[in-house]
């Protein structure tokens, strides 16, 4: 049954991105296409989530917050939650040229966009609830080269707003009503992102792993100028998080590239028995679009 509503909902997808003229155009910041977040919650007891893509690490420390008389463990951001609200920031962020961004009825509108048509109270509470996670983690991000090591240290969000639930009215409209203002240096980062297909993304929106190695084939797409091979290794390292082989991550690539390839047929990718061979092919937002 699962099986059959993912089908049917990447067959509406590619219906809708085979017949409009113009794309519904959003963006996606380069960190999150090259290093991912984590699928499921992390143990609790790790210190950091790390993830290394060549000799960059991205690692994440979890959110906390200071009440009166204890501190209270909000955790890592993971899932598809937090990377739709990076999207979304990303996209307000470069259309309004503004680190101010407001939530509330906005981002519900993006999460229709992107075909979550029931936003009722348990997905807003879930949205509220990875919204804090993403607002309080700091990020780390580090590597060497050439003898020299370098390193930023920086949370997403250099302030904001959350409307969390008082126990009485939490079911209330304005349950996500929120403003945020967004750090420099990632506000930066979203200035200089890459256009997505939300139309294709819409089929993908369930699965945290299809969205990575969507945004990760756009990006290699935009500069691709002759056919590349990516190993097996190489891709583990980046999307393999929480996965326990290379032969079963290899077989879960498969299923998401083929779920890819449906809303996005123009996409030349091939698998072998090595990895991957990713092709020159069509981009998702044809350039002669203004956007």
């Amino acid at each position: 049954m699962k099986n059959l509503r993912r089908i049917k909902r990447l067959v509406d997808a590619y219906k809708m991105v085979d017949g409009k003229e113009k794309p519904d155009i959003g963006f996606c910041p380069g960190f999150l296409a090259q290093s991912s977040l984590p699928y499921r919650e992390p143990d609790k007891n790790l210190p950091l989530w790390s993830r290394r893509n060549g000799i960059i690490s991205l690692s994440i420390y979890p959110g906390l917050f200071q009440h009166d008389d204890s501190i209270e463990y909000i955790g890592f951001p993971y899932g598809v939650l937090p990377r739709l609200i990076i999207l979304y920031l990303a996209s307000q962020a470069k259309i309004n040229q503004s680190p101010e961004v407001e939530l509330g009825d906005n981002i519900t509108d993006f999460l229709r966009r992107l075909g979550k048509k029931n936003c009722d109270t348990r997905l807003i509470a879930r949205m509220r609830d990875q919204a804090r996670r993403l607002f309080t983690c700091h990020f780390q991000f580090t590597g060497r080269c050439e003898g020299m090591e370098f390193g930023n240290n920086t949370p997403l969000i250099t302030n904001y707003r959350l409307w969390i639930g008082s126990g009485k009215h939490d079911a209330t409209p304005d349950l996500f009503r929120a403003k945020i203002k967004i750090n420099d240096l990632f506000y930066q980062e979203f200035n200089e992102s890459f256009p997505i297909n939300l139309d294709q993304l819409k089929g993908l929106a369930k699965s945290p792993l299809a969205i990575d190695l969507y945004m990760w084939l756009v990006r290699r797409v935009y500069k691709l100028e002759k056919p590349v091979n990516v190993s097996w290794e190489n891709l583990f390292n980046q999307f393999g998080q929480q996965m326990k082989s290379v032969k079963r991550f290899s077989q879960n690539i498969r299923k998401e590239l083929g779920a890819i390839k449906i809303v996005w047929p123009t996409l030349n990718v091939d698998i072998y028995r090595g990895g991957l061979t990713i092709r020159p092919s069509q981009t998702p937002i044809p350039e002669k679009l203004d956007f």
